[in-house]
């Protein structure tokens, strides 16, 4: 977990909230995560899952429910897994 913390700064466990604004507008929440560190095909991997939405307001102009899971593996880092979950606009 050193590697990681030292090259991106996350903690294993934290989630990071951040604020997402569209100019002055407040649009959503974006937020990133380490929550654990699991053996995928034998593989000891961080897996990281990122998402992101609109608030109730921007919704109405374009809504997105956004979320994507990757798995690192923990000694170089190589991308192990990676999942893309998209819900956007009203189609």
């Amino acid at each position: 977990m050193k590697i990681l913390n030292l090259l991106f700064g996350f903690v294993l466990g934290k989630k990071y909230i951040y604020n997402v604004y569209y100019g002055i507008i407040g649009a959503g929440i974006a937020q990133v995560e380490i929550p654990e560190i699991i053996i995928h095909r034998d593989i000891p991997c961080y897996r990281i899952v990122a998402s992101g939405y609109t608030n109730k307001f921007f919704s109405l102009i374009f809504n997105v429910n956004n979320r994507v899971e990757s798995y690192i593996d923990t000694h170089n880092l190589r991308t192990i897994r990676y999942e893309k979950h998209l819900n956007e606009g009203t189609w």
